[in-house]
């Protein structure tokens, strides 16, 4: 089970905790972005963060765009702040309803900012000029994509150009870029 910070995970006198966290009227709350397994025969339950500080607003992620379903898009991360993450956390982007094109597509590797933390729900953006997509594919193919413009991009298998909010660091999907840079 994934918990993040304040979430109540238990009562005090059904589990004796370990790892990250604190007791508050006898819950005991996750501090930070965890991974939480309880062992019910032992009675214990082990509180273990993903990352070694708390997600908090102003951090930079790394992450995959794992689908879009308007009026947010759905993201894997993989990096806060540089540091790789142990395990699974997800975010949303808003996607405003106005705009006509998502600034990205499935599948797409982006940077962005966390901009708030709601709920339990950490939200991003790529407004930022650093931020946007590293690394993307065609839509409609999956060819890879080049560069055309500032923001635009052109499928090198069927040809069609793409808007996407890209990162000044983008690199052709076509290129023989390390990877490693970014994973």
């Amino acid at each position: 089970m994934q918990a993040y910070p304040g979430d109540a995970l238990a009562v005090i006198e059904e589990f004796e905790p370990f790892g990250d966290y604190f007791i508050e009227n006898g819950q005991i709350i996750a501090t930070k972005v965890s991974i939480v397994n309880k062992d019910k025969s032992l009675k214990q339950i082990y509180i273990r963060g993903l990352v070694s500080k708390y997600v908090k607003v102003g951090d930079t992620i790394l992450g995959q765009v794992e689908y879009v379903q308007r009026p947010f898009a759905h993201v894997i991360i993989f990096k806060v702040n540089d540091e790789k993450l142990h395990g699974d956390l997800r975010a949303m982007i808003y996607i405003n309803p106005n705009f006509k094109v998502v600034p990205f597509n499935e599948g797409a590797i982006i940077r962005a900012r966390v901009i708030a933390i709601t709920a339990g729900h950490l939200l991003l953006d790529i407004q930022d000029d650093n931020m946007g997509v590293l690394e993307a594919w065609c839509p409609y193919c999956g060819g890879p994509v080049v560069k055309k413009g500032k923001n635009m991009l052109r499928c090198l298998r069927c040809g069609k150009s793409l808007y996407m909010k890209l990162a000044p660091d983008f690199y052709s999907t076509s290129s023989k870029y390390n990877r490693s840079k970014i994973f």
